[in-house]
């Protein structure tokens, strides 16, 4: 699927995702995973959030099995690019399979199945992946 596919296809999900009830709070951080792939589009928009697409995150160790997200501000789990959070992220609390911790999100959206297996269709990478991406055509 081109750029454009894409770019319309996160816009019309992102909009119809009822967000009323969250507000961005760490309670989700204790599921976010580190080499989040993420698609193209999602990249530019954190890249432009971030004041450009050079930034690195931190990569941080972890004892247990999974590096916790290099989004994550490093003290209190809260989320650097909420604002721009890739859909993956933006489904927490709204899909039966990633519930909300605390409660505040209504329940399952219908479709979330559909969703996430059309998102499937889109080339995604992690961060850094992107990056050497972009740096390999430069």
């Amino acid at each position: 699927m081109s750029a454009r596919e894409e770019a319309h296809f996160l816009r019309a999900v992102y909009a119809s995702l009822p967000m009323d009830g969250c507000d961005g709070c760490a309670a989700c951080a204790r599921r976010c995973a580190g080499d989040l792939r993420i698609t193209g589009t999602e990249f530019e928009a954190i890249g432009a959030y971030l004041d450009g697409g050079g930034w690195f995150p931190n990569v941080r160790t972890h004892a247990g099995m999974v590096a916790p997200c290099e989004f994550q501000r490093p003290n209190d789990a809260w989320c650097l690019v909420y604002g721009v959070r890739p859909l993956i992220c933006r489904l927490f609390g709204l899909v039966e399979w990633l519930p909300c911790p605390v409660g505040r999100q209504p329940g399952a959206v219908p479709d979330g199945l559909r969703i996430i297996a059309a998102y499937a269709q889109f080339e995604r990478r992690t961060w850094r992946q992107w990056l050497r991406a972009g740096a390999d055509t430069d």
